[in-house]
This record gives structure tokens, sequence and C-alpha cells, in this order.
């Protein structure tokens, strides 16, 4: 017989694991398996956990260096990043499971706080390169069709400053090229981005992107797709050894 209560439950466990993406699921999964390994090795039950578990686990991370992790430096304790991540991921957890998470109590806020003080640590920033740098990029390409192809992704990478995600999926009816009528009037282009990081309920919206006197994106994009012959499915296609797609 359906039980209705384990039912909804489950249904409400699906659903609230759809309002967070894939990339921010796998994210979270990661952080909270750090916090339960700590849990267990101080015999503590992790839904148990207090405030001041958090806390402690929060300057143990911060304090011990983290070796064994190949991405990060020898001896080089976690950054506050991380820590910020690890937060959310046990929050979330808690939030799953119908309780109030410790993880968002004064307290873990201070400390938190504290310890970004303490180390003093700036935000990171990239840096973004100059369209002379994506220039040299774009011309080291080469010139057969593995080689059209990357030009044509830098070039509308750059001039839509689109993410990777956004870029790998732009389909060809997202692609709208507007000839000129007359002399005077240059090529335009519109974008269609069916889903972003930042519009994760696929609303998705239409960006113009200018041809420029440098990079071209318009006429780089066109070179790929009258070499490609690609008419229809993913704009930018993955490439064989042989050079073909």
């Amino acid at each position: 017989m359906f039980d209705l209560t384990t039912g909804i439950e489950a249904l409400t466990r699906d659903v609230y694991s759809m309002s967070l993406s894939k990339n921010t699921r796998i994210a979270y999964d990661k952080g909270w398996q750090v916090f339960d390994d700590y849990c267990i090795s101080r015999k503590i039950k992790p839904l148990d956990a207090s405030h001041d578990d958090v806390v402690d686990f929060f300057i143990y991370l911060s304090s011990v260096p983290r070796s064994s992790d190949a991405t990060i430096k020898k001896g080089e304790p976690l950054s506050l990043g991380t820590l910020g991540l690890y937060k959310s991921a046990i929050a979330s957890k808690f939030n799953k499971a119908g309780l109030v998470s410790p993880s968002n109590s004064p307290k873990v806020n201070a400390i938190l706080k504290g310890l970004a003080r303490y180390a003093g640590e700036p935000p990171r920033r990239v840096k973004a390169i100059t369209d002379k740098q994506l220039l040299q990029m774009i011309n080291n390409c080469g010139n057969d069709l593995i080689g059209k192809r990357n030009a044509a992704i830098l070039a509308l990478g750059f001039a839509a400053a689109l993410r990777r995600s956004e870029i790998c999926g732009l389909m060809i009816d997202d692609v709208e090229i507007i000839h000129p009528q007359h002399n005077s009037e240059t090529k335009k282009m519109y974008l269609t981005i069916r889903k972003s990081k930042t519009d994760q309920l696929r609303k998705s919206y239409r960006i113009a992107i200018p041809e420029g006197k440098r990079v071209k994106p318009i006429d780089k994009l066109q070179t790929w797709l009258v070499a490609s012959g690609i008419k229809q499915g993913n704009l930018f296609q993955t490439m064989r050894r042989g050079g073909t797609i």
C-alpha cells in the first residue's frame, strides 16, 4: 500500500535537490563528506552537531595543512572560499533534513569573519585578457577545421563575455546574423542564451554581438559554419583526431 507521508517526503527531497544546480550539488556533497568524516573522527553524529562543533571544524580546517589534497600546495590550509562552501554544504544538508543548521549561527559567522581578518586573504580576482592577447591566441589557432572552430569560440566568447557552459550550450537556432542592407551599415548578430549560471530557471535572454574592427566574432563564426557545414544541433561540435566532426 502506498504511504502518502513517505511519498510526500521523497517528493520534497527531490524538489529541494532540483533547487540547486548539478555542480552546486556535487560541491555540497563533497563539502558535507569532509564534515561527516570530521564528525566521525570526533565521535559526533553529523546531524546532531552543535554550532560549537562547527566552529571547531572550521578552526581545525583553517589551521591544519591539507597536504594530502593534490590541488592545494603542500602545508597550505584550506582557503576562506572553501570554508564558505563547506558552511553552505552543512546548511544545505540540515535544511534538507528539516533541521536548523548550526552553521548559520552568529557564533559560526563571527568565527569565519575572524578567520578572514586573521588570514588577511584578499578576494581572488582574475585578470581579464586584452584584445591584443586574444588576437595572438586566435592567430595561433591555425587554418584547419579545428583551428577555425577554436578561433570562433575564442572570438565569440570574448565578444559576448560568455561562460564556458554558455558557449557549449549554444545551438545553431540560437544565432541570428543580420547582413547589412547598405554599405554604411555593419553586420549584426544576436545570440539567445538558453541557460546560464545566473539563469538557472532557463528563462533565456537575447544579447547583441558587435562585429568590431579587430576581433570580428561574426566573420570568424561564419567562417566556421561554412567550413564545417553544420546546419543544425550544437553550434560548436567535437572534432575527431583526423579533423572530422
